[in-house]
């Protein structure tokens, strides 16, 4: 899904810029959709984008052949206590830790299956699967492979800024998008840090299938216009609502 996910993403990027005339001022991608944030941004051609979400797919698919790893969310519980919790049932064999951090009181955890009922014991806990991503150390090897193939990428400075995954930082440098597209697979993401970038926007428009973002962006910004794109039908209801925005202020 991970392919699929990318191109109707990023084809309704450059379809909204194209025809429609709607570029953003700022892009991000939550976790795999970081991909296409930064293709839709001119950080990697189309070919290069497709070849090294492959091999990220590729080389994912072979980690998890011993089904020996599992995603869940955590809801109720604070940051400093489940990470507490977290470290306190882990150890060299066998560990756990956040993964994605969505609010004080909403996280992702990933690790290994054998601490799975301990981490359920927490209470309000839901097995998301592993297609979510591990984004922790487990991922390391995942990484690996992937610089391996990475000289053959042209990464390019972006005509447009992005907020990266892993920390809420505004970046457009080519290099430094490379880095942080590496490390956010094998490393937390900080969404929370990430929406605070979009608290001086009038609109945000959510690129692809994804209504738990869309309910979650709604949920932060009250009174920010948020729209959730996957079809034409959606493209329409926003060049509507930004033309009758645009008549309203002349």
């Amino acid at each position: 899904a991970y392919l699929s996910i990318f191109l109707l993403s990023s084809s309704i990027s450059k379809l909204l810029e194209s025809e429609h005339n709607i570029k953003a001022d700022i892009v991000a991608g939550y976790g795999i959709g970081e991909f296409s944030a930064i293709f839709s941004v001119g950080g990697m051609n189309f070919p290069d984008s497709l070849y090294l979400l492959k091999k990220y797919i590729v080389s994912y698919d072979e980690l998890l052949e011993d089904g020996s790893f599992f995603v869940a969310s955590v809801k109720g519980v604070g940051t400093r206590k489940l990470s507490s919790f977290c470290k306190s049932i882990s150890d060299e064999k066998s560990s756990v830790s956040i993964s994605a951090y969505h609010s004080e009181l909403e996280h992702i955890v990933s690790g290994d299956m054998l601490l799975m009922k301990q981490v359920e014991s927490l209470g309000d806990v839901d097995d998301i699967g592993v297609e979510y991503g591990l984004h922790s150390t487990k991922m390391s090897p995942v990484v690996d492979i992937l610089n391996t193939y990475s000289n053959k990428v042209d990464f390019k400075d972006l005509n447009i800024p992005l907020i990266r995954n892993i920390d809420g930082k505004i970046i457009s440098k080519n290099d430094i998008v490379k880095k942080s597209l590496f490390d956010q697979i094998s490393s937390p993401i900080r969404w929370n840090s990430v929406l605070d970038g979009f608290v001086d926007c009038e609109m945000i428009l959510i690129i692809g299938p994804n209504k738990a973002l869309e309910y979650s962006i709604k949920k932060r910004f009250c009174d920010i216009s948020v729209f959730s794109i996957s079809s034409n039908e959606d493209i329409h209801i926003v060049k509507n609502f930004i033309d009758e925005k645009t008549d309203n202020a002349n």
